[in-house]
């Protein structure tokens, strides 16, 4: 809640506080062209193609959706392909490793990190790696016995240390590009004038009723191919992936660890969920504790909730908790397939496949 605010207040808008670490901003950009030059200087170049994914901003731009949607249709049009992804937070950011060989995850997502779990669940025949050094993920890819075709790289638009077949960076159609300004004075990574370096821009919108006219104006100016990606609801799932039905005007509660907690509650809302609290935590938290979960759990108890409801993204930490498993419903969100049909083959034309 405390960094919701901080956005509204201070990253969407100038004020007196970004002005004030506006230089500390143009440090901490010029530090980080700086990296972008020194890895440029050893960039290695796969057997494979590779596809970045990226952003600008801090988070919560639809990047990690975005790469599993693009993945998925390479997977059905034949190719042999992998994704790759960080693994934020995880057991194995510090070490590269293979997570997935196709047919479901090895690891639990503390280990292997939440967005290779996402992967690695519901894309069957993609491999799928993770850490912080993507180098060796891709040295690790390449040594497969059967040749990959085709990699996925998700949140590499800043790491210049491999040489990409296209260049996608995404941005959240209401978050847009904030005030403008980089970190600590906005939200921005770098600057806009970063885009440049895009083959193809992606805005990920969840709420159609969000005008994006001026944000696509913007990216135009500085790349060529601007795309258009709407991300809706698909419909609600157990902690098994079964469907399910809900009663949605049931007294709820929400649990979310996620970049962008308002834009979860905004889906919430639409579907017309009655919930009475939101209980929001930080994008990629873990979950471990028991004593954090204490205030839902005594709410749960004190107003006999029957229903939870949590992101795909969250559900693999929740599943230690065994008590609330049987209460918890995933809000599940897919890409347009034909927006994503159009948008994969662009990128086919782009790196010639």
């Amino acid at each position: 809640m405390k960094r919701r605010r901080l956005i509204q207040r201070y990253w969407q808008q100038r004020s007196l506080l970004s002005d004030l670490l506006y230089p500390a901003s143009l440090l901490y950009e010029r530090l980080g062209l700086f990296k972008q030059m020194r890895q440029a200087m050893k960039a290695c170049i796969p057997p494979f193609k590779v596809v970045g994914i990226g952003n600008i901003s801090s988070g919560g731009s639809g990047k990690t959706p975005l790469t599993m949607a693009l993945a998925k249709v390479a997977i059905e049009s034949g190719f042999k392909t992998a994704v790759s992804h960080r693994g934020y937070k995880s057991a194995m950011e510090k070490k590269a490793g293979i997570v997935s060989l196709g047919d479901g995850c090895l690891y639990g997502a503390n280990v292997c990190g939440d967005e290779a779990w996402m992967s690695a669940t519901k894309l069957r025949k993609a491999y799928v790696s993770v850490g912080r050094d993507r180098v060796a993920q891709l040295e690790q890819l390449a040594a497969l016995e059967q040749p990959l075709e085709l990699v996925f790289m998700d949140d590499v638009f800043q790491n210049q240390s491999i040489i990409k077949d296209a260049s996608i960076v995404c941005f959240d159609a209401q978050m847009g590009l904030g005030n403008g300004r980089v970190i600590p004075a906005g939200y921005l990574r770098e600057s806009v004038s970063a885009v440049a370096r895009a083959d193809i821009c992606v805005i990920n919108r969840k709420d159609p009723s969000v005008d994006v006219a001026f944000l696509k104006e913007e990216l135009s100016k500085l790349c060529e191919f601007v795309f258009m990606v709407e991300h809706g609801f698909s419909g609600f799932e157990d902690y098994q992936g079964n469907a399910v039905e809900v009663e949605v005007t049931q007294p709820s509660l929400l649990l979310s660890a996620l970049a962008s907690p308002q834009s979860f509650e905004a889906t919430a809302q639409s579907l017309t969920i009655n919930y009475l609290n939101h209980f929001s935590f930080p994008d990629h938290y873990s979950f471990r504790s028991r004593e954090a979960l204490m205030p839902l759990f005594k709410q749960i108890k004190a107003e006999g909730i029957q229903q939870v409801f949590c992101s795909f993204k969250d559900l693999p930490k929740l599943l230690p908790h065994k008590d609330i498993l049987s209460l918890l419903r995933v809000i599940m969100i897919e890409a347009n397939p034909f927006q994503i049909n159009a948008l994969w083959q662009a990128i086919r034309r782009r790196i010639e496949l």
